[in-house]
């Protein structure tokens, strides 16, 4: 019972939302209106020049770099990028009300009452939209939403997962400080070494924080060795992996591993298969587990 009462704190059905609720527990369905509201015009522009970082507000949290990186390389929301960045950066987590506040700073009006309105359960703000405001901002946003299903978490993470980025490796060795082997406590990217390889810290041009594994030359023995073991363990907690470098491995080879991986990697524990088909699976792609290839 207790278990199930912190469960339901973790729920977006069940969690009550404040103004003085930290902006990353805005409900799903009110940020999905906000951002297409947003992207559909400049809105997210406007806004990513005006968030200052949540413990310094004398500084900015985006700069010109990351405008750029959000308009030319952004396959999703832009918006959605802003909003996951600035609600889990910083000790000083923004709250829902500072949200409100900088959209009508922004003269962002009818997204201001989205919140207002869908979450805050409150009456628009007394500030009027102004005509080219309205006339900026998409006026139909179609029906809305049905209440999230049960399985909207699962839906909404395939989709992710479909849309899922590839980088390359140069990209991760910018990233990562050319794969810098000085510890990360003393200025440098590595955060540990392990029996397949080393694993680094890297920052993306638009903030984000992301894990990088390098693989060592001597992976296939060692990795088939570890994999006996896990099958034989059967592990319950497996880490979601953003993705393999591109342009190292055969894209076609690489894509099977992929699919595999994927199928362990699953929100839903009761759909991740056991290790020892995954091990099966494995042994016979044991090609494409020979490492990079020049």
């Amino acid at each position: 019972m207790l278990l199930q009462e912190v469960a339901n704190q973790f729920s977006d059905s069940d969690r009550k939302v404040s103004a003085d609720t930290e902006l990353r527990f805005l409900p799903d369905h009110a940020r999905l209106r906000l951002t297409t509201v947003l992207d559909a015009g400049d809105g997210w522009r406007k806004v990513l020049h005006l968030i200052t970082h949540p413990d310094d507000s004398d500084r900015m949290l985006f700069n010109a770099d990351h405008a750029r990186v959000l308009e030319n390389y952004t396959r999703g929301s832009r918006s959605d990028e802003i909003l996951k960045t600035w609600s889990t950066t910083g000790r000083n987590r923004p709250k829902i009300c500072d949200l409100v506040d900088l959209l009508k700073q922004a003269e962002l009006h009818r997204a201001a009452s989205i919140v207002e309105v869908e979450v805050l359960q409150q009456a628009p703000g007394d500030d009027e939209a102004s005509l080219e405001d309205l006339l900026d901002e998409p006026t139909d946003l179609g029906p809305p939403p049905a209440p999230p299903s049960e399985n909207y978490h699962d839906e909404v993470m395939d989709s992710v997962i479909n849309e899922t980025p590839r980088f390359s490796y140069d990209y991760l060795a910018q990233a990562t400080g050319n794969f810098c082997n000085v510890p990360l406590s003393e200025g440098g990217s590595k955060v540990g070494e392990g029996a397949f390889g080393v694993v680094y810290k890297g920052t993306f041009l638009d903030g984000t924080a992301v894990a990088v594994k390098r693989m060592k030359d001597s992976l296939p023995e060692q990795f088939l060795t570890e994999l006996s073991y896990l099958k034989d363990t059967y592990p319950n907690d497996i880490t979601p992996v953003l993705d393999t470098s591109a342009g190292v491995w055969d894209q076609e080879l690489a894509q099977k591993v992929y699919e595999v991986g994927d199928e362990c990697v699953r929100l839903d524990r009761r759909q991740r298969p056991t290790m020892e088909p995954i091990y099966e699976e494995l042994v016979k792609l044991n090609d494409v587990l020979n490492g990079p290839t020049n």
